[in-house]
């Protein structure tokens, strides 16, 4: 049965303690992080994956599709929660999902195909030169074909008012989760499209759990200080 590396595995409060102190102060979160249920799922050998580093193109050099050589204080800390999580679950399946699809304000046409290879290949360079490492990289972009049938499947459900999950609105397609405890977005409602018709971070992520076999992972997804609701 595989092992967190340390004289014993830690529980959920040993871990945040310990790592709150050993990573920067905006990086995150960890007691809302449900370490126990990653801990206990590393520790059965059970399907784990996480994600901390995932990389805007936008705020980096797209001219180029290079990384900044001073990666903006996200990525770093990002950056070194990857390090971190690469040693504490060394059985666990570290992802990448890094983003050259959304595009700064005000720029309309869409990176280059040379742009986007260029990014990858720099994040790669990077992970090396820093002794990270990443098991699977996902892009952004490809994911939009995926977020219109996650659309479509979503059309199907209603909430327990007989009211659909999915409101769309002059072109922009909202998801209606009344359940919801956070307060980010009015009313429940997230937005999946814009009216312009790009796709969110939100409906590209959540697409992916449209592969049955993810549904039985456990996921630790970090994300900036700025989400947390």
């Amino acid at each position: 049965m595989p092992e967190i590396i340390t004289s014993s595995p830690p529980t959920e409060h040993e871990f945040t303690n310990k790592r709150e102190n050993e990573t920067p102060r905006e990086s995150v979160n960890f007691s809302k992080c449900q370490m126990d249920k990653v801990i206990t799922a590393h520790n059965n050998d059970q399907p784990v994956e996480y994600e901390s580093f995932s990389p805007y193109l936008r705020d980096n050099n797209p001219d180029d599709g290079s990384l900044k050589q001073e990666m903006i204080p996200e990525d770093r800390a990002g950056l070194e929660i990857l390090k971190l999580l690469n040693e504490e679950f060394p059985n666990a399946k570290a992802i990448s999902l890094y983003d050259e699809y959304n595009l700064p304000p005000g720029q309309a046409e869409s990176y280059s195909k040379q742009q986007k290879e260029n990014f990858l290949t720099s994040i790669k360079q990077r992970l090396t030169s820093e002794g990270a490492k990443v098991d699977h990289f996902v892009s952004e972009s490809s994911k939009v074909e995926a977020a219109k049938t996650l659309v479509e499947q979503l059309k199907n459900i209603t909430q327990p008012d007989s009211k659909s999950v999915i409101k769309e609105k002059g072109g922009a397609i909202y998801f209606n989760d009344g359940q919801s405890e956070g307060g980010q977005y009015d009313d429940h409602f997230f937005p999946l499209r814009t009216k312009g018709g790009r796709w969110t971070c939100e409906a590209l992520d959540a697409s992916s759990f449209l592969n049955p076999e993810n549904q039985k992972t456990t996921h630790l997804v970090i994300l900036p200080k700025r989400f947390e609701i």
